[in-house]
């Protein structure tokens, strides 16, 4: 994305456009990450996985409607820094990793799911570069595009839901179930 930035807002002002998207992005992720994780922990993670899929795979699929990259480049930034509201795939894989493994395996589970996250830096960024070599620039958006509705499918038809829709889970430690969500949010704050 970066000569596609140049391009857009000259080099004198690429590197600030893509730090002042990381730092707004990150702001926004420190300051919902605790609601949206206990709203998913209340209403279920699917409709937050949705969320997520849809607010990390939209701006590069943005980028792949002709014009957008001449003419409205500050929209791939805005709603890149508007998406990290949901906080990212990532605690929601820690969350439903969580619910969906016993407690003996957990140290298991959690150490693959951290392992994913440089690999898939990794491997995304080998798959950009050279789909930009392939495809021009756009190739990563014209990836973003298909991907995009295949995993909203498969979270709508093979993902199950790992929380109770509205009702607090059984649990051991009975102090936990007098908590309400009011109560959960200012903990975590």
């Amino acid at each position: 994305m970066a000569p596609m930035r140049a391009a857009f807002y000259g080099s004198a002002y690429s590197y600030v456009a893509s730090n002042l998207r990381k730092g707004v992005g990150g702001f926004i992720a420190f300051g919902s990450a605790a609601t949206v994780g206990a709203l998913s922990d209340r209403y279920g993670r699917r409709p937050f996985l949705f969320a997520s899929v849809i607010s990390n795979l939209l701006p590069p699929a943005v980028l792949a409607v002709p014009g957008v990259v001449e003419s409205y480049f500050w929209l791939y930034d805005v709603l890149g820094a508007l998406g990290s509201f949901t906080g990212g795939i990532v605690f929601l894989s820690f969350a439903y990793t969580a619910d969906k493994v016993s407690h003996e395996e957990k140290a298991k589970a959690f150490t693959v799911v951290g392992a994913m996250i440089p690999v898939s830096f990794l491997f995304g960024t080998s798959c950009g570069v050279g789909l930009q070599k392939a495809f021009g620039s756009a190739g990563p958006s014209y990836i973003a595009v298909v991907l995009l509705p295949c995993l909203l499918l498969y979270i709508s038809f093979f993902l199950p839901e790992s929380c109770k829709r509205g009702a607090e889970e059984d649990s051991v430690d009975s102090s936990l179930d007098d908590f309400t969500l009011k109560d959960k949010l200012m903990f975590l704050y």
